[in-house]
């Protein structure tokens, strides 16, 4: 899955905007208790747009961004909701992808998935063997769905960017 990462980075045009890529989510409501508590939350009422979880993609330039200014840049409890935040007036590409499956739960098992996440050794063990054996992630058991995935609809507000509505999105 790596590979495939490699390759549509490597496809990207040099001069591109710096690029933020995976799966992002804009209607996300602040944690206020538990592990993910943000205390210090107080730029609006939702968290900023961000990419979820367990894998996402940074360009160079934004890496620099981040590391040259990290004295100024406030951390928040999750490095998600942090990078959300600190890219939030950066002009990059926010590139949502539903093939990253790193929401807080697995959506299922979908052959096009690129990154998967929450899942224990021997879920992940299988996936691998799922792989050499028949060259598809989800193997001879085939694809599942748990839940809905969804494209992120740029065009309207946060709160209304994320509508899971469509069974053919992976």
């Amino acid at each position: 899955m790596i590979q495939v990462i490699a390759e549509e980075l490597r496809a990207r045009q040099s001069d591109a905007r710096p690029l933020y890529w995976g799966f992002f989510d804009g209607r996300a409501r602040v944690k206020r208790s538990g592990r993910w508590a943000e205390p210090s939350w107080t730029l609006c009422d939702r968290y900023l747009p961000h990419a979820r979880g367990g894998g996402y993609v940074l360009s160079a330039a934004v890496v620099s961004f981040v590391a040259g200014n990290a004295r100024a840049l406030r951390r928040f409890t999750s490095e998600d909701v942090s990078v959300g935040a600190w890219t939030a007036p950066l002009d990059l590409e926010r590139r949502h992808d539903p093939r990253f499956d790193t929401e807080h739960a697995s959506r299922g098992c979908h052959d096009a998935y690129t990154v998967t996440h929450k899942r224990d050794p021997a879920a992940l063990r299988t996936l691998y063997r799922n792989l050499l054996d028949t060259g598809r992630l989800c193997g001879r058991d085939g694809q599942f769905r748990r839940r809905l995935s969804y494209v992120y609809d740029w065009s309207v507000p946060p709160s209304l960017c994320c509508v899971r509505n469509d069974s053919s999105v992976p």
